[in-house]
């Protein structure tokens, strides 16, 4: 699920509406695990912000801002 939320995010910032594919997709994972800790859904958005970012500032940013820094969500 994270791996394709960081997708979703890349080719979003990109242009790319993936979303017929990735909403689906992210949907059936989630409904898997209704009883999930929300701290633990908190940790797995900030990894995807986190992965993004780093992805997207090697593909066309400033590879020296670190993801903290970014607005990317």
């Amino acid at each position: 699920m994270e791996a394709e939320s960081t997708a979703f995010v890349i080719c979003h910032a990109l242009g790319l509406d993936t979303s017929k594919a990735s909403f689906p997709y992210v949907a059936t994972w989630a409904s898997r695990s209704l009883d999930q800790d929300p701290l633990k859904i908190i940790a797995s958005g900030q990894r995807i912000a986190t992965a993004a970012t780093w992805i997207l500032n090697a593909l066309c940013g400033d590879p020296n801002i670190p993801p903290e820094a970014s607005a990317i969500a």
